[in-house]
């Protein structure tokens, strides 16, 4: 045994360059890997809030191109139930793809959200002035106040079939956003019980 060991320092001993050179190049592929892996780590870090920053927390829409049909209460639940969904928030189009069925061209695009924090992370739920709506208030685009001569605290009548027109109060104007021009946002409650929509 102790010849052994002796064998094995003397080798040591005389291949002293090669030993170096093979624990050094070892030692750069490790440092080398976790190197990459930190990179990688801080890049998807960055990636993500990045996204965050640019179009908030939510992750996907779920819905039909349809105002005849909703996401059942059984449906969101199981949404709820898939690992990984922290939260989740309705929103309302009542007149979606049935604008001439009601007669609804000449009307701004009405969308019913709640006022959650996802809700608020929604890139049309985008407030410059005033407040969220609440019941029977409206937040406009500044386009759409521009047009109609509006500000906060006035009142606009719009028309909400099958019931009919109703009077709100604007409670907030939106930031600039081309998409916003003719849209005008909604308590998702609200909204529900004056178009007479139960899903």
């Amino acid at each position: 045994m102790r010849l052994f060991i002796k064998a094995a320092i003397n080798s040591l001993f005389n291949h002293k360059a090669r030993n170096a050179f093979l624990v050094l190049g070892m030692s750069l592929g490790i440092a080398l890997i976790v190197i990459v892996q930190i990179l990688l780590a801080s890049l998807q870090e960055s990636n993500e809030q990045t996204i965050k920053d640019l179009y908030g927390d939510f992750d996907i829409v779920v819905g039909y191109q349809d105002s005849h049909k909703s996401v059942t209460k059984s449906e969101i639940e199981t949404i709820e139930a898939i690992e990984g969904v922290e939260k989740t928030s309705p929103f309302l189009y009542p007149y979606l793809n049935n604008e001439e069925e009601y007669d609804m061209w000449s009307e701004p695009i009405y969308i019913g959200f709640n006022n959650d924090e996802l809700a608020n992370e929604y890139p049309f739920v985008s407030i410059e002035s005033g407040d969220f709506p609440k019941a029977a208030e409206a937040l406009i685009s500044p386009t759409y106040a521009k047009l109609n001569n509006l500000q906060i605290g006035s009142m606009i009548e719009l028309n909400f079939p099958p019931q009919g027109k109703k009077e709100v109060t604007v409670s907030g104007i939106s930031k600039e956003h081309e998409a916003l021009t003719n849209m005008v946002i909604l308590d998702f409650h609200w909204l529900q019980e004056v178009t007479l929509n139960d899903g």
